[in-house]
């Protein structure tokens, strides 16, 4: 495997529950939750600020158009412990509401400047592989995005804590596991009378854990 391609391939997968269905432009895309990418940049490259952050950041406020519309371009310099390299965003700070009935009011988003930074970061995360079979058009593949939810699923059966075996003399550690983990019920139901001495150690063993 070319080793160019270790970071594209270590971040290209996107875990299905930090998407949602959106309508951009009259068609429906898939929106990416922005701190995941980011929590994915921290979890590899650490804090950000540190070996990974945005460097020599400006806005610029465009002159309005004639719909009182004003934008503002952020500009910045990406930087990771490959590289780094420029790149831009820009969102609407003012704008005029479209209402179905009367002329609308002027809206003004006082958020626009974090915005503009976070969608800059996103974009550049984008042209290092992070999330890239969405924006290559794998999650409009219902098979692929399937296959990627019985891959989570998985990994979650995997991680779950495993019960001790149901033996009589483990009684004790299996009800303070079931108890401790809310884990199903359904396999204690081979467990019989308990004596004071079991109750005891399903006592003390809730008390270890």
């Amino acid at each position: 495997m070319n080793d160019n391609l270790n970071l594209w391939l270590s971040v290209e997968k996107t875990n299905t529950s930090q998407t949602k269905a959106v309508r951009s432009g009259g068609r429906q895309i898939t929106a990416i939750d922005a701190y995941s990418q980011l929590k994915k940049a921290t979890e590899l490259w650490g804090p950000y600020g540190a070996a990974w952050k945005l460097d020599n950041i400006t806005h610029e406020e465009l002159p309005a158009f004639a719909n009182g519309t004003i934008l503002v371009k952020t500009s910045g310099t990406f930087c990771y412990p490959g590289g780094c390299f420029p790149g831009f965003s820009s969102g609407e700070l003012c704008y005029k509401t479209k209402p179905k009935v009367g002329e609308g009011y002027v809206k003004i988003d006082s958020e626009i400047y974090k915005k503009n930074e976070t969608d800059l970061i996103t974009k550049c995360l984008s042209r290092l592989g992070f999330n890239a079979d969405v924006f290559l058009g794998k999650f409009d593949d219902n098979k692929y995005v399937q296959g990627l939810k019985r891959e989570e699923a998985a990994a979650v059966k995997a991680a779950a804590p495993k019960p001790p075996a149901v033996e009589d003399k483990n009684i004790p550690a299996l009800i303070a596991h079931a108890l401790k983990n809310s884990i199903s019920l359904q396999k204690l139901k081979e467990i019989r009378t308990l004596t004071e001495k079991q109750i005891k150690e399903v006592s003390d063993a809730l008390g270890e854990l």
